[in-house]
């Protein structure tokens, strides 16, 4: 019984090992044990950048506008890459638009406020590029009365709130929907 479990287990591994040889039979590639599906996005940001790397600017194109039933705001925000390095929002430590919830002393730490509110994932902007995206603000009473920040982080390593920040609000929900949308400063 241990010589079948064997040669199974061997024909396995020759398998696993032929599945490993490029076209010319020199194994470029390396075999691995991991339930994680590869990184097919050659693009993906998967380390820190560097301080001196990092340049986003970020600015609200339109006056936001209100869903028809009240539920969601949306503003169109165009992301500026005057860095020396891709930003991204795919990969281990992608580069998103965050959205942050204002504390009642307009603070990012002070009472009810938070960074975890909502995160944008960026398109592939390289050196010198720009786009814009959607941030879909749906109505939740935590941002009654109170100013959101749009900054963008860099996932696992740092948010960039310092500088090139929007703010908008004080926001104002009533009967659980926006009784407006304030414009970006």
């Amino acid at each position: 019984m241990n010589t079948i479990k064997n040669a199974v287990a061997l024909l396995a591994l020759g398998g696993l090992l032929a599945g490993c040889l490029d076209k010319t039979g020199t194994g470029s590639e390396t075999a691995t044990a991991t339930s994680q599906p590869a990184q097919t996005d050659p693009s993906a940001i998967n380390a820190p950048i560097p301080a001196e790397a990092y340049g986003v600017k970020l600015s609200v194109t339109d006056a936001p506008s209100v869903a028809a039933d009240g539920k969601s705001a949306t503003y169109q925000v165009r992301i500026e890459n005057d860095g020396t390095a891709p930003v991204y929002g795919a990969g281990t430590n992608p580069v998103n638009l965050g959205i942050i919830i204002l504390g009642s002393d307009n603070t990012i730490d002070g009472p009810g406020g938070t960074r975890e509110f909502i995160r944008v994932p960026l398109p592939l902007l390289p050196p010198g590029q720009a786009a814009t995206v959607v941030a879909t603000i749906p109505v939740d009473a935590r941002i009654d009365g109170k100013t959101l920040r749009f900054a963008t982080v860099q996932e696992g390593v740092a948010w960039h709130d310092s500088s090139n920040t929007v703010d908008a609000g004080p926001f104002h929900i009533a009967d659980g929907k926006f009784a407006d949308a304030p414009a970006a400063k």
